[in-house]
Protein backbone atom coordinates (compact mmCIF):
# COMPACT_ATOMS: atom_id res chain seq x y z
CA UNK A 1 0.00 0.00 0.00
CA UNK A 2 1.12 3.32 -0.70
CA UNK A 3 1.60 5.54 2.42
CA UNK A 4 -1.66 7.58 3.34
CA UNK A 5 -1.06 10.84 5.62
CA UNK A 6 -4.27 12.33 7.41
CA UNK A 7 -3.91 15.57 9.38
CA UNK A 8 -6.23 16.12 12.38
CA UNK A 9 -6.49 20.32 12.42
CA UNK A 10 -8.09 20.18 16.11
CA UNK A 11 -5.59 18.01 17.62
CA UNK A 12 -2.57 18.44 16.13
CA UNK A 13 -1.81 14.86 15.12
CA UNK A 14 -0.52 14.11 11.17
CA UNK A 15 -0.04 10.37 11.04
CA UNK A 16 1.29 8.18 7.82
CA UNK A 17 -0.11 4.77 7.45
CA UNK A 18 2.75 2.47 7.04
CA UNK A 19 1.93 -1.17 7.20
CA UNK A 20 -2.20 -1.81 7.24
CA UNK A 21 -4.30 -4.96 7.83
CA UNK A 22 -4.47 -5.45 4.14
CA UNK A 23 -0.60 -5.44 4.04
CA UNK A 24 0.53 -7.54 7.00
CA UNK A 25 -2.86 -10.14 7.17
CA UNK A 26 -4.01 -8.40 10.09
CA UNK A 27 -1.03 -8.65 12.39
CA UNK A 28 -0.20 -4.91 12.64
CA UNK A 29 -0.89 -1.41 11.94
CA UNK A 30 1.81 0.87 11.88
CA UNK A 31 1.81 4.23 11.13
CA UNK A 32 4.33 7.56 11.55
CA UNK A 33 3.36 9.99 13.83
CA UNK A 34 3.69 13.29 14.51
CA UNK A 35 2.50 15.57 16.85
CA UNK A 36 2.43 19.59 17.48
CA UNK A 37 3.97 21.55 20.10
CA UNK A 38 1.24 21.84 22.92
CA UNK A 39 -1.02 19.35 21.33
CA UNK A 40 -3.12 15.91 22.92
CA UNK A 41 -4.95 13.18 21.69
CA UNK A 42 -8.59 13.61 21.97
CA UNK A 43 -9.10 11.50 24.76
CA UNK A 44 -8.48 8.63 27.57
CA UNK A 45 -8.81 5.10 25.91
CA UNK A 46 -7.79 1.62 25.90
CA UNK A 47 -7.03 -1.50 23.09
CA UNK A 48 -9.11 -4.13 24.34
CA UNK A 49 -7.58 -6.58 22.03
CA UNK A 50 -4.28 -4.73 20.96
CA UNK A 51 -0.99 -4.58 22.25
CA UNK A 52 0.73 -0.70 21.45
CA UNK A 53 4.32 -0.18 20.89
CA UNK A 54 4.88 3.64 21.02
CA UNK A 55 8.46 3.97 19.95
CA UNK A 56 9.75 7.96 20.11
CA UNK A 57 11.83 9.23 17.13
CA UNK A 58 12.06 12.62 18.01
CA UNK A 59 10.75 15.19 20.92
CA UNK A 60 9.31 14.33 24.25
CA UNK A 61 5.89 12.78 24.65
CA UNK A 62 3.99 12.20 27.79
CA UNK A 63 2.13 9.48 27.87
CA UNK A 64 -0.68 8.49 30.84
CA UNK A 65 -0.67 5.00 31.34
CA UNK A 66 -3.37 3.82 34.28
CA UNK A 67 -3.30 7.41 35.62
CA UNK A 68 0.85 7.54 35.57
CA UNK A 69 2.59 10.19 33.91
CA UNK A 70 5.99 8.78 31.83
CA UNK A 71 7.81 11.31 29.45
CA UNK A 72 9.39 9.27 26.23
CA UNK A 73 12.23 10.74 24.79
CA UNK A 74 13.79 10.00 21.57
CA UNK A 75 14.69 6.52 21.18
CA UNK A 76 12.68 4.71 23.99
CA UNK A 77 10.07 2.64 23.63
CA UNK A 78 7.22 1.83 26.14
CA UNK A 79 4.49 -1.61 25.17
CA UNK A 80 1.17 -0.83 26.40
CA UNK A 81 -0.41 -4.14 27.30
CA UNK A 82 -3.91 -4.57 25.82
CA UNK A 83 -6.81 -3.16 28.35
CA UNK A 84 -4.47 -0.73 29.79
CA UNK A 85 -5.85 3.04 29.71
CA UNK A 86 -3.56 5.40 28.20
CA UNK A 87 -3.47 9.36 27.19
CA UNK A 88 -0.80 11.33 24.85
CA UNK A 89 0.15 14.56 24.73
CA UNK A 90 3.56 16.85 24.15
CA UNK A 91 3.89 19.04 26.50
CA UNK A 92 6.76 20.56 25.00
CA UNK A 93 8.00 23.66 22.32
CA UNK A 94 8.86 20.82 19.67
CA UNK A 95 7.34 18.39 17.48
CA UNK A 96 7.03 15.15 18.63
CA UNK A 97 7.73 12.09 16.07
CA UNK A 98 6.42 8.52 16.65
CA UNK A 99 5.98 5.30 15.34
CA UNK A 100 2.93 3.06 16.86
CA UNK A 101 1.75 -0.31 16.31
CA UNK A 102 -1.04 -2.10 16.99
CA UNK A 103 -0.68 -6.11 17.17
CA UNK A 104 -3.46 -7.20 16.29
CA UNK A 105 -4.17 -4.49 13.58
CA UNK A 106 -7.77 -5.10 13.89
CA UNK A 107 -9.75 -2.02 12.60
CA UNK A 108 -7.19 0.92 13.79
CA UNK A 109 -6.95 2.45 10.06
CA UNK A 110 -10.45 2.83 9.83
CA UNK A 111 -10.94 4.51 13.04
CA UNK A 112 -8.23 7.13 12.33
CA UNK A 113 -10.00 7.54 8.77
CA UNK A 114 -13.35 8.38 10.45
CA UNK A 115 -12.11 9.99 13.38
CA UNK A 116 -9.82 12.68 11.54
CA UNK A 117 -12.43 12.72 8.41
CA UNK A 118 -15.11 14.18 11.33
CA UNK A 119 -12.21 16.52 12.32
CA UNK A 120 -11.55 17.74 8.64
CA UNK A 121 -15.14 18.21 8.21
CA UNK A 122 -15.92 20.22 10.94
CA UNK A 123 -17.75 17.61 13.16
CA UNK A 124 -15.89 17.48 15.84
CA UNK A 125 -14.95 20.19 18.78
CA UNK A 126 -11.90 22.10 19.22
CA UNK A 127 -10.69 19.14 20.72
CA UNK A 128 -11.22 16.97 18.35
CA UNK A 129 -13.82 15.31 20.61
CA UNK A 130 -17.24 14.01 18.20
CA UNK A 131 -20.68 14.67 19.11
CA UNK A 132 -22.43 12.43 21.26
CA UNK A 133 -24.59 10.41 18.62
CA UNK A 134 -21.02 10.19 16.45
CA UNK A 135 -19.41 9.04 19.64
CA UNK A 136 -22.03 6.53 20.17
CA UNK A 137 -21.70 5.25 16.92
CA UNK A 138 -17.44 5.45 16.69
CA UNK A 139 -17.45 3.67 19.75
CA UNK A 140 -19.87 0.78 18.80
CA UNK A 141 -18.63 0.39 15.43
CA UNK A 142 -14.91 -0.03 16.92
CA UNK A 143 -15.15 -1.71 20.23
CA UNK A 144 -13.08 -4.65 19.19
CA UNK A 145 -9.96 -1.55 18.76
CA UNK A 146 -10.91 0.98 21.21
CA UNK A 147 -12.37 1.93 24.08
CA UNK A 148 -13.45 5.14 26.26
CA UNK A 149 -11.90 5.73 29.66
CA UNK A 150 -15.19 6.84 30.36
CA UNK A 151 -18.05 4.28 31.46
CA UNK A 152 -20.74 7.18 30.56
CA UNK A 153 -19.41 6.89 27.06
CA UNK A 154 -19.57 3.06 27.27
CA UNK A 155 -23.24 2.95 28.56
CA UNK A 156 -24.11 5.80 25.71
CA UNK A 157 -22.59 3.49 23.26
CA UNK A 158 -24.78 0.48 24.11
CA UNK A 159 -28.00 2.63 24.91
CA UNK A 160 -27.68 4.75 22.37
CA UNK A 161 -26.18 3.02 19.40
CA UNK A 162 -29.75 1.59 17.87
CA UNK A 163 -30.58 5.63 17.64
CA UNK A 164 -27.65 6.94 16.29
CA UNK A 165 -28.21 4.17 13.56
CA UNK A 166 -31.86 5.37 12.74
CA UNK A 167 -30.79 8.65 12.43
CA UNK A 168 -27.63 7.74 9.71
CA UNK A 169 -24.80 8.31 11.84
CA UNK A 170 -23.36 4.53 10.84
CA UNK A 171 -24.16 4.93 7.55
CA UNK A 172 -22.33 8.41 7.62
CA UNK A 173 -19.12 6.77 9.86
CA UNK A 174 -18.87 4.05 6.76
CA UNK A 175 -18.18 6.58 4.06
CA UNK A 176 -15.24 7.60 5.79
CA UNK A 177 -13.86 4.18 5.21
CA UNK A 178 -11.59 3.80 2.27
CA UNK A 179 -12.10 0.93 0.82
CA UNK A 180 -9.15 -1.59 1.13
Amino acid sequence: MAARTLQNPKTGETITFMKTARDTQGEVFQMSYEMSPHAAIADVHSHPNQEMTIKVVSGTLTCTLDGVDKEIGAGETVIIPAGVLHFQRNDTDDEVHAIEEYRPALQMQEFFEVLIGWANDGKTDEFGMPSLLRRVILHRYFRQSIRSASRRTNIESWLLAPIATILGYRHELERYIQPS
